[in-house]
């Protein structure tokens, strides 16, 4: 699992240096995976989560965190050497 970890580190920079805008690029890595775990619910490969309005809001936050992360990310990637980016989100 680790390779594919950096396999796919390897290949979001390559895309960065062609496709400079990292945010769309990180749109399309989030609406790509909604689209995949939503086909797998329909498709009844993985159960559906029964969440409450009070589960659904003290997930929010996190969720909207893990957006962030995500985006700067991508917007480090665009910008400096992939170890660097590592460096800094292991602080």
């Amino acid at each position: 699992m680790t390779i594919v970890w950096y396999l796919l580190n390897i290949y979001n920079k390559l895309l960065l240096k062609a496709v400079p805008f990292p945010l769309n690029i990180a749109t399309f890595q989030f609406a790509s995976g909604s689209f995949f775990i939503t086909l797998s619910w329909l498709l009844n490969l993985h159960p559906k989560p029964r969440l409450s309005l009070q589960q659904c809001a003290k997930l929010l936050p996190l969720a909207l965190i893990h957006v962030m992360g995500n985006a700067f990310t991508n917007m480090s990637l665009d910008r400096v050497v992939i170890s660097f980016t590592h460096i800094i989100k292991a602080m």
